[in-house]
This record gives C-alpha cells, structure tokens and sequence, in this order.
C-alpha cells in the first residue's frame, strides 16, 4: 500500500494562517474582556478569559508549533512546525501539546456552560460553589474526566 505524503504547501499555508489568526483573535478577545466587559459581567470574566487562553494556544500549537501534513491513508502525520527541529521527541511534545491544550480548552468550555447552568439555578450556593477557589482548583482536572474513556 503506497502511503501518499502531500508534501504541499497547502496544509502548512492553511495550518500557519489559521494558527496566526486565531492566536490574533485570542489577544485581541482578551484585550476586549479586561477592558470593555461591564461590572455586570465580573464572574463571568476569567471564564472567558481562560477559555480563550487555552483556545489561542491549541490554535497557536496546531498553527505554528506543529502543522501536521496528514498522511493518507493512515492515520499521522508529518510534523512541519517548530517542533520538527527536536526530532523524535518532537513528535512526542507534539502528540502531548495538542492533547492537552485541546483537552482544556473543552475543559474550560465545560466550566462556561456549568457557570451558565449555575447562574440559571434558584439556590445561590450552587453559584458560590462555581465561583469559588475550590472548585478553580478541581476545575482543570474535569478534562481528565469529561473525556472519552
């Protein structure tokens, strides 16, 4: 079976203007939440915030770190970004940084939703537990368990 590497500039162009754009976009997102988000919105902030931290950085890793070139018809890829300049253990970083910069960012897409379910709530105290130190600390550990098995 003839493996077939693209080895275009198609996906590497794609993969580069994406991963700019969204890491832009995740700035400037940011910038807008600290600046223009009104009092009403204050517990809402670092939810927004987080989430597009971590969605800029998957962008940022798929985009420039390490723009994948598929290899049909298997499932894998070639490694085009800055992380090919580590060889073998490039890949391995590169396997890692995805997995887990696409993990949090449903992780904390999770949290918006549950925050969003706890505000809808009649008993404040489900709110005050969201919002609370305890559950920022458990938080990042729910894309361990929110994931398939």
């Amino acid at each position: 079976m003839d493996v077939l590497v693209t080895d275009s500039l198609f996906y590497e162009v794609i993969f580069l203007i994406a991963g700019f754009f969204g890491t832009f976009l995740g700035i400037s997102v940011i910038i807008i939440v600290i600046t223009q988000s009104p009092e009403s919105m204050k517990s809402y902030k670092r939810f927004i915030i987080n989430f597009t931290l971590f969605d800029m950085l998957f962008a940022f890793t798929m985009g420039v770190l390490v723009k994948p070139d598929p290899l049909f018809p298997f499932t894998g890829a070639v490694i085009n970004g800055l992380f090919k300049y580590l060889g073998e253990q490039g890949a391995v970083i590169s396997d890692v940084a995805i997995v887990n910069t696409a993990g949090y960012a449903v992780s904390t897409q999770c949290a918006c939703i549950i925050y969003r379910f706890a505000v809808l709530q009649p008993n404040p105290k489900f709110l005050d537990f969201v919002l609370s130190w305890i559950e920022v600390a458990i938080g990042p550990g729910r894309a361990e368990f929110c994931g398939p098995a």
